[in-house]
């Protein structure tokens, strides 16, 4: 009888009379999401040039990261793509998409929600941004 102990945690007993047991200890296991922030949390659209999301996934998945408004209407997709595990960042620059002149949100709270989806399940995570639109002014100056 041969033990082999592999690659995250499979198990492989073989015996002269064939495969006995195959034991994998992480094959149900959903991917998960982990590490999340976004920086920073207070956006100034018309100053900043964006938030960075950031986040780590625990296995290759498809990710998705999705920008909602208050009404949890679907704003902007910054992320739909399959992903490798590790550390992963975007960035949300306020607008409705990624053409140079789109549209700035209006001001308000927005949730970004991060998805990551396997063959053995899911998880998601979210937080929010606040989108400040208003101008850079001056004030309370003197002559001399």
């Amino acid at each position: 009888m041969r033990i082999f102990l592999g690659y995250r945690h499979i198990l492989l007993i073989v015996t002269t009379l064939g495969v006995l047991a195959l034991w994998l200890s992480w094959a149900f296991a959903a991917p998960s999401i982990s590490n999340v922030s976004a920086t920073p949390q207070l956006l100034r659209a018309t100053v900043t040039a964006s938030s960075v999301i950031r986040y780590n996934i625990s296995e290759v998945s498809r990710v998705n990261v999705s920008i909602y408004d208050a009404g949890s209407t679907l704003v902007r997709t910054l992320v739909d793509a399959t992903q490798t595990a590790g550390s992963k960042v975007t960035a949300w620059n306020g607008r409705v998409s990624a053409a140079p002149n789109a549209t700035i949100t209006a001001e308000g709270w927005y949730t970004y929600e991060i998805n990551a989806t396997s063959t053995s399940g899911s998880d998601m995570e979210q937080g929010t941004i606040y989108i400040d639109t208003s101008k850079p002014g001056i004030s309370n100056l003197t002559a001399t």
